[in-house]
C-alpha cells in the first residue's frame, strides 16, 4: 500500500539527523582550542547540531504518528468487513510506520544521553516505565515554542523536548546548561487551570499560611484538587531528579517510598571494546561475517545481510555452549527502554546505517561458565539462587530494579563479605555501551562497596 512516508526520503533524512548529532558540531570548523572562545563555539555549534537534529525529528515524528493513526483506523475498518488479507496488509505497513517511531525516538535518546554525559545511572533516573508520548495528543506547540524560546536566548544551553523521546519522562523539556553546568528540568504548563494552580502557590508562598491554602482548595472541585495534586506531584519529581543529576546523589520516590541514588562517578577507568567492533564492521565490508571471543567470554559477530542473511549463523555458535544465555542483537536498542541508542556508537554513519537497515547485524552473547569465572577470578563468590530463594530476594523489589534472571533464577554476588544480585543494568553496559566484561567486573566491585557503605551507614 501506498504511504506519506517512502522509505527512502525516511533514511535520507535519518542520515542527516544522525550527522547532526554525532558530527556537525565537530566539522562546523577547525577549532584549536587555543582559547576560550574556541570552546564556546564548539559549544554553540554543537548545540546547533542538535537543534537542527530536534527540528527534523519533530518534522517526520508528526509524519510518522499521523500516518500510524491513519492506519490503524483502516485496521479497524478491515476487522468490521473481516477482510483477513487487507488486515494483513494494513498490520505490515503499521509495523513499518512503528519502526520509524522508534527509530526516531532512538535519534531524541541520543541527545539526551549526551546532555547526561552518556551515563546510564543519570538516564535511568528519568525513566518511569511509561508509553512514549504521542505528539499529536499533546500541549506540543507549547513545549516547541518554549523550546524556541529557550534556544534562542541561551544558545550556550541545549533544551531537549522530553516528549520526543522514549525514556525521558520528567518534565516536558530537559535543558542542558554549559555556563552554569548544571541541568533544569521545565515542565510547560498552559490552560486556565494551571495558571490558577500557579497563581495559588504563589500566594501560599508569600504568606505561608497553610490554612490559606486548604480553604482556598477546599473551595474547588475534586477534577481541579485531583490536577493540583498531579501539579505538585509532578513539581516534587521535578526537584529531586535536578537535585541527583546536580549533586550526583539525592533522593527518589518509587512506589510511594524514598529512596537515596548515587550517580557512578565518570572517572571510574572503563575499558572498552569499541576498536575490536570497529575492526570487525570493516572486515564484513569484503566478506559476510567476522568473529571475536573477547576477554574469553563475550561471543561478538557482524554479519553482512547485503547478499544473503548470514546472522542465523551466531545463533548456532552462540548455542553451542551451555548453558545457554540470552543472545542481543543491536537493533534491540530501537526497543529496548534504557539501551544506549547505536547513534552513540564509535562507528562510521554508513555503519550506523546499515545496522538501522538491517544490511549489517551485530550480535553478541556471554559464554555463561566463562563470565562466572571471570567473575571468581575477581574475588567474587557467585551463586546461582535457586527459585523459591529468588521469590523471596526480589519480592520486595519495585519495577525500577530489575535483577538479571537465568532461567527465572537471580545470581548474587559476595565480595568482601558482602551479597547483592547482579542486575540487568551491568550486562546492559556490557551489551549496549561495549564494557568489557573484564571492566565490568572492576564497575560491579564499585557498586558492591557503594551498597556496603550505604548498608551500614
Amino acid at each position: 500500500m501506498s504511504s506519506i512516508i517512502k522509505d527512502k526520503l525516511f533514511y535520507k533524512s535519518l542520515k542527516q539527523i544522525i550527522f547532526y548529532i554525532n558530527e556537525y558540531g565537530i566539522k562546523k570548523k577547525n577549532y584549536t582550542f587555543s582559547h576560550q572562545g574556541d570552546t564556546l563555539e564548539f559549544i554553540k555549534n554543537v548545540h546547533h547540531g542538535f537543534y537542527l537534529a530536534q527540528k527534523d525529528i519533530i518534522f517526520l515524528m508528526q509524519k510518522v504518528l499521523t500516518e500510524k493513526k491513519r492506519i490503524k483506523k483502516l485496521i479497524i475498518e478491515a476487522n468490521k468487513v473481516h477482510d483477513k488479507d487487507l488486515k494483513k496488509e494494513y498490520d505490515k505497513h503499521l509495523e513499518n510506520i512503528r519502526g520509524k517511531e522508534y527509530i526516531l525516538r532512538s535519534c531524541a535518546d541520543s541527545i539526551g544521553w549526551v546532555i547526561m554525559g552518556q551515563e546510564l545511572s543519570a538516564v535511568r533516573r528519568f525513566y518511569k516505565f511509561n508509553e512514549p508520548i504521542d505528539i499529536l495528543d499533546s500541549n506540543f506547540e507549547s513545549v516547541n515554542s518554549s523550546m524556541e524560546r529557550l534556544y534562542q536566548e541561551f544558545p550556550l544551553s541545549f533544551p531537549l523536548i522530553c516528549d520526543l523521546t522514549s525514556i525521558f519522562q520528567v518534565g516536558d523539556i530537559i535543558l542542558i546548561d554549559y555556563l552554569n553546568q548544571n541541568h533544569k528540568i521545565i515542565e510547560v504548563k498552559d490552560g486556565k487551570e494551571n495558571e490558577k494552580i500557579m497563581e495559588l502557590l504563589h500566594s501560599f508562598s508569600e504568606n505561608g499560611c497553610e490554612r490559606y491554602l486548604y480553604f482556598s482548595l477546599d473551595q474547588e472541585n475534586e477534577k481541579f484538587k485531583k490536577q493540583f495534586s498531579r501539579f505538585l506531584k509532578q513539581q516534587r519529581e521535578m526537584a529531586l531528579t535536578s537535585n541527583i543529576l546536580n549533586n550526583d546523589t539525592g533522593k527518589e520516590i518509587i512506589k510511594g517510598k524514598e529512596r537515596t541514588v548515587n550517580l557512578i562517578e565518570g572517572n571510574t577507568p572503563i575499558c572498552l571494546y569499541d576498536d575490536i567492533l570497529s575492526e570487525l564492521l570493516k572486515e564484513v565490508n569484503n566478506k559476510n561475517y567476522s568473529i571475536r571471543c573477547i576477554d574469553e567470554c563475550l561471543l561478538v559477530g557482524v554479519y553482512n545481510n547485503s547478499k544473503i542473511l548470514m546472522e542465523s549463523a551466531f545463533d548456532i555458535w552462540a548455542r553451542s555452549h551451555e548453558p545457554e544465555f540470552p543472545i542481543w542483537d543491536s537493533r534491540m536498542c530501537f526497543q529496548t527502554p534504557l539501551a544506549k541508542p547505536i547513534y552513540l556508537y564509535n562507528m562510521s554513519i554508513l555503519d550506523k546505517m546499515a545496522v538501522t537497515t538491517g544490511k549489517k547485524s551485530i550480535k553478541m552473547c556471554l559464554i555463561y561458565d566463562e563470565w562466572i569465572k571471570l567473575l571468581e577470578k575477581e574475588g567474587f563468590v557467585c551463586e546461582l539462587l535457586t527459585a523459591k530463594q529468588t521469590n523471596k530476594s526480589i519480592s520486595n523489589f519495585n519495577k525500577t530494579d530489575k535483577p538479571f534472571l537465568y532461567d527465572g533464577r537471580a545470581l548474587q554476588l559476595t565480595y568482601n563479605n558482602f551479597s547483592m544480585l547482579l542486575y540487568d543494568g551491568i550486562l546492559a553496559r556490557i551489551f549496549t555501551e561495549h564494557v568489557r566484561p573484564t571492566s565490568a567486573a572492576k564497575m560491579l566491585k564499585t557498586l558492591i562497596w557503594d551498597a556496603k557503605e550505604r548498608f551500614e551507614s
